[in-house]
């Protein structure tokens, strides 16, 4: 069969298409998405467990050495079954076979059984090689992704709570993004605590959120930049909080507000001579990753040039402070936010 590439996030909708295909290619370094890809192939083909008969898990770290050869699994794949209508096999970590038994499992897959399911898990394919371009042709591979950017889990919350019945209220998801990491495994247990906390109802709350994550996201730096820039004082001493607790260096927060800021000015400086917010974003930002630059032109709203300059004053203040002064750095930088927040 000609090859059938779906990123997982597209898995839930395309479901129809798993009964088309016998063999799978699970690719990627997401873990939760790899594993829920699994469940997902093996419900459509009613696989519930693995009985030793005519369902079967293995791994790769099995098959490490040349004597270990993976010949019973091959033999399995070719043989009918028992009871059900088809053989099922998984082979997780396809990375951990040693060369001879890679290029078994490709030569299977040139000629596979057309009664039997096999399912195996990879975390990287070199396209350049030719068993890579079989393994493309003769499976349906589906890729798992890392998060990058909060609106790729937002997708994923809404195929989920679809999945469970579940709607946000305006403003809760929201919330729920901004409560926990872009990471799918911790929003996927935050997501079933607020399931049971809820209930029998089927409506999130931005209350049932706040009261139930609350703070289980560990911030980064960027997540405090971009509060500070929409003059969020709460949230903003709340992450900067989150960020000392988890022994990011004090030091190291002013250094990265003190970047933000300067940065600032300098695009302040230049819409200042009459460059529209088009051109600044077209011309003089390149070095704002392009999906960002939106978000930039919002916090010069926020931070004109005279508070920009006061900024700048408040953060020096707080660093000779830092060098002086007996006051914890959380109440340095604690006062420091409040301060720039509501100039």
């Amino acid at each position: 069969m000609a090859s059938y590439k779906i990123d997982y996030g597209d898995l839930y909708r395309n479901q129809k298409r798993i009964k088309e295909f016998n063999n799978f290619c699970i690719l990627g370094n997401e873990d939760f998405q790899k594993n829920q890809a699994l469940k997902i192939v093996l419900n459509s083909f009613n696989v519930s467990d693995f009985d030793g008969f005519d369902s079967f898990l293995v791994y790769g770290d099995d098959f490490t050495t040349k004597n270990n050869s993976i010949s019973s699994m091959i033999e399995q794949l070719n043989m009918l079954p028992f009871i059900q209508t088809h053989k099922t096999l998984v082979l997780k970590n396809f990375d951990e076979l040693n060369n001879d038994n890679q290029a078994r499992i490709v030569k299977y897959l040139e000629n596979p059984s057309p009664d039997n399911i096999f399912i195996f898990t990879v975390n990287k394919l070199d396209a350049r090689k030719a068993q890579t371009k079989i393994i493309f042709e003769s499976c349906m591979v589906i890729e798992s992704k890392e998060i990058r950017y909060p609106n790729v889990l937002a997708r994923w919350i809404d195929d989920e709570t679809q999945q469970r019945g579940l709607r946000f209220e305006p403003n809760a998801k929201n919330e729920f993004l901004n409560s926990v990491e872009l990471d799918y495994y911790v929003a996927f247990n935050e997501l079933t605590k607020l399931e049971l906390y809820i209930g029998n109802r089927k409506t999130i709350t931005r209350d049932d959120v706040i009261n139930c994550t609350a703070l289980s996201k560990t911030y980064s730096i960027f997540d405090l930049l971009d509060s500070i820039g929409y003059k969020n004082t709460q949230k903003s001493i709340q992450i900067a909080d989150n960020l000392l607790e988890n022994d990011t260096n004090h030091i190291m927060i002013l250094t990265m507000i003190s970047n933000f800021f300067f940065t600032l000015w300098k695009f302040s400086a230049i819409m200042n001579k009459n460059i529209s917010a088009a051109e600044l974003k077209s011309r003089y930002m390149n070095e704002i990753y392009p999906s960002f630059r939106d978000k930039y032109i919002n916090f010069l709203k926020n931070y004109p040039l005279n508070k920009i300059k006061n900024t700048i004053k408040i953060l020096l203040e707080t660093d000779q402070q830092a060098k002086l002064s007996m006051a914890s750095e959380f109440i340095l930088i604690q006062t420091m936010i409040y301060k720039i927040c509501n100039l």
